[in-house]
């Protein structure tokens, strides 16, 4: 009987710091995956701005780019080993929210580019 208390003692202490590990891996990569949230946001904010005319090769492109950034916030809301608190406090569901509505957001930009350029030429 004690030999089984030890070995399932033992099992339990490994699969605890398996999990550890796996969720400081995990933390890591949040945190990596955090950094490229926010080239994606700066990037975004220059493709958006109303003095740029936001072209669908560069939504296309842009999106293709950020493609594998979203795969990987994707997996880490997946994981059970990390908390969506936390992976929401580094900015990611805000960013799979964001890239969900690039082409609306494109779309937005362009009307006030047209009509900002309108008014300009009426002018």
């Amino acid at each position: 009987m004690t030999i089984f208390i030890v070995i399932l003692t033992v099992t339990i202490v490994i699969l605890a710091l398996l999990a550890y590990r796996k969720k400081r891996q995990l933390e890591a990569m949040a945190q990596q995956c955090a950094k490229g949230v926010q080239e994606f946001h700066e990037k975004l904010q220059k493709l958006t701005d109303p003095s740029h005319f936001f072209t669908d090769e560069e939504v296309v492109q842009f999106k293709e780019e950020y493609a594998p950034l979203l795969k990987n916030v994707q997996k880490l809301f997946d994981s059970m080993f990390i908390s969506n608190e936390y992976l929401n406090g580094l900015g990611l569901k805000d960013f799979i929210d964001e890239r969900r509505v690039v082409n609306h957001l494109q779309y937005k930009n362009n009307q006030l580019y047209k009509s900002a350029h309108q008014q300009n030429t009426s002018e």
